[in-house]
């Protein structure tokens, strides 16, 4: 079943009031718009002409924003079955509406995999991300973390920054994660009421 969840759509750049599905039960929590758009805010300097990596990504609302703002590709990461329908189907929305606004051809690719047990080993083209965003299960999210902290060589070499959804109730333990890390540093924090985002950057 797909549900349009209001006011679920772009908040801005060319594909702005665009409506987006949102995947209906309780598996897949698609990030607020209030946070989509204060993160969003936060990157829209570092956003033209980027390499994106939407995970977990759900109905693809955060990745769909990007493009829209000027991000030149976005590799959407979804195994989730019904998640990945309903992306596809908003996908094809930002195509259309890319075409009536003279945009030209979107480079977007998705990919079938499930991130907290495989390796991310990206496609071609999504080796060297500008911007990661992560939004894993809640629950899972402190798990996920610790995975990826400690193992950097399994994952991309990222040209720029990580962004991570958690919750705000995790924080602490999540903080402890980044004290005995070695590869990245913490960027930046913002809290949203029981929503929480963590910005960070590779340590070169």
């Amino acid at each position: 079943m797909i549900v349009l969840k209001d006011p679920m759509k772009i908040t801005s750049g060319w594909a702005k009031n665009l409506p987006l599905l949102a995947p209906s039960g309780v598996k897949t929590r698609p990030t607020r718009t209030r946070v989509r758009e204060a993160v969003l805010s936060i990157l829209q300097f570092e956003l033209k002409d980027k390499i994106a990596i939407d995970a977990f990504a759900g109905s693809g609302a955060m990745g769909l924003e990007m493009l829209s703002r000027g991000a030149k590709s976005c590799l959407f990461a979804e195994n989730n079955s019904e998640a990945r329908g309903v992306l596809s189907k908003n996908i094809k929305s930002l195509r259309g509406r890319a075409l009536g606004a003279g945009i030209g051809k979107l480079d977007i690719a998705s990919f079938d995999r499930d991130l907290m047990t495989a390796a991310w080993v990206w496609p071609e083209g999504y080796q060297n991300p500008d911007i990661l965003w992560v939004d894993p299960p809640y629950e899972l999210a402190p798990t996920w973390l610790s995975q990826f902290l400690a193992r950097p060589d399994l994952y991309p070499k990222l040209g720029g920054i990580a962004i991570v959804e958690h919750r705000t109730a995790d924080t602490s333990q999540i903080q402890e994660l980044f004290q005995k890390c070695q590869a990245f540093k913490l960027k930046n924090f913002k809290k949203y009421g029981e929503t929480s985002i963590i910005f960070m950057e590779r340590v070169h």
